[in-house]
């Protein structure tokens, strides 16, 4: 059996469900390469951290995603480009330019290509991987 692209509209469930899954697996993510390096150069570190850190790293993922992910995700939603790699290549791109940017660093860079690489694959198959719209 043969299934083919159906023009799915992207309505608010889908956008909500996006967002959960960009938010928990960017800063899911962000937390697991945050830790790991105060772990090994901090004196700082402490166990417990990523249990204060990730309400905030939620939070940032949540924000950035409304104001920069949504629009871009609108724009790609209505080419018809709804595939898991768009989804992560387009987050590794867009987190790890805007964190080296920030920085300078290409280490801080490619750790950002990672969280987006995450968080564009939370998002993708928690907004249209449940059903096979993206597919």
């Amino acid at each position: 059996m043969r299934q083919r692209q159906t023009k799915t509209r992207l309505t608010g469930g889908i956008m909500a469900w996006g967002l959960l899954g960009l938010s928990l697996f960017g800063s899911s993510t962000t937390v697991i390469l945050l830790v790991a390096t105060l772990q090994n150069t901090s004196p700082i570190y402490f166990p417990g951290m990523a249990l204060l850190i990730f309400p905030l790293t939620f939070a940032v993922w949540g924000v950035g995603g409304v104001i920069v992910g949504f629009p871009i995700w609108a724009g790609l939603h209505a080419l018809g480009l709804r595939g898991w790699p768009v989804a992560v290549s387009g987050g590794a791109g867009l987190v790890g330019l805007i964190w080296f940017l920030a920085t300078r660093e290409w280490a801080v860079g490619a750790a950002g290509a990672l969280s987006g690489a995450a968080a564009g694959w939370g998002m993708w198959r928690m907004a249209y991987g449940r059903d096979g719209t993206g597919r």
